[in-house]
């Protein structure tokens, strides 16, 4: 059984600060309403953040937030739960989001960005429980 400092280390991969929690470096990013990171790589994603900001209604600063923490806009991230892609998506979770490629950055985004809007609204848009889950 691992500690959770070693838990932690093996999650390098999904939060690039891992002596943070996910939802600290989400809350984080959207308090400061930018979010830091290689912008070259996080500018590819923009227009697909943009229109799925639009879609769901949930601002961009979360989107890219949420990338940044899940996957650090690496489109062929895998955790070791094997959730998939920049927005982290399990392939069950893909699937009932209509989600056919979960690599594809659209796809990827698009599902994520619904499946987030899917738990903002079951727990009447409290962000801490929505993240939680």
């Amino acid at each position: 059984m691992q500690s959770q400092k070693e838990e932690r280390r093996n999650n390098i991969d999904i939060i690039s600060r891992p002596n943070e929690s996910l939802r600290d470096v989400i809350l984080e990013g959207t308090q400061n309403r930018t979010v830091q990171g290689n912008s070259e790589i996080s500018q590819k994603f923009d227009e697909i953040i943009e229109e799925a900001s639009q879609r769901y209604n949930i601002p961009k600063e979360l989107i890219k937030a949420v990338i940044k923490a899940e996957s650090n806009f690496n489109p062929f991230a895998i955790s070791p739960k094997n959730a998939i892609g920049l927005m982290q998506l399990l392939p069950s979770t893909a699937k009932e989001m209509g989600v056919e490629d979960i690599f594809d950055p659209y796809q990827n985004i698009m599902g994520g960005t619904k499946y987030l809007r899917t738990l903002l609204d079951k727990y009447n848009n409290n962000l801490f429980l929505a993240l939680a889950s």
